[in-house]
């Protein structure tokens, strides 16, 4: 079998108490989408995730700035850091008729925002994986932040999803 490089929940990445080079998650194959630890790994880490997708009506900010605006990649990229989580790069994509997508791909996974002036609706897909830590109440925080900042009072909704296998005794 011939692996590919994991390219997700890079918030495992930096570690502390790993010895010698300090394997990256980054760095373990990956076969059929499974994730293959080595054994230190695979007693010591549990790896889930807080998946978050929201809906809502556009609140008044995004009404005035629109997708293609960089103040709205820098409120978002701010409430991810306020949260305490990690905007590694970010991206708007604009459509025509002033739809867009935006994406922040974060050390601990990704946020994707979709646009639909149109409608006066936006979606949002939060999702943030753990590393021996739960980030759970980040993940909270940054869907709080999200849902005040993109969605109009009261017409936002959310569903959680929660992904993979809980710490024993956690």
């Amino acid at each position: 079998m011939s692996g590919i490089v994991a390219r997700g929940c890079a918030g495992a990445a930096r570690e502390p108490g790993l010895t010698g080079s300090r394997p990256s998650v980054l760095d373990f194959p990956v076969y059929s989408k499974h994730l293959l630890y080595p054994a230190h790994a695979r007693e010591n880490y549990v790896v889930t995730a807080h998946h978050f997708i929201g809906e809502g009506d556009y609140s008044d900010r995004l009404q005035t700035t629109g997708g293609n605006d960089p103040r709205l990649l820098a409120a978002v990229s701010d409430a991810v850091r306020g949260a305490g989580l990690q905007v590694v790069a970010d991206q708007a994509v604009p459509f025509t008729g002033g739809g867009a997508t935006l994406v922040w791909v974060l050390a601990e996974s990704h946020l994707v925002m979709h646009l639909w002036p149109e409608l006066g609706r936006a979606t949002v897909d939060l999702h943030i994986c753990d590393y021996r830590d739960s980030n759970r109440e980040k993940a909270q925080r940054l869907r709080d932040a999200l849902a005040e900042l993109c969605f109009a009072p009261g017409s936002d909704a959310w569903r959680e999803l929660s992904v993979g296998d809980q710490p024993a005794g956690g």
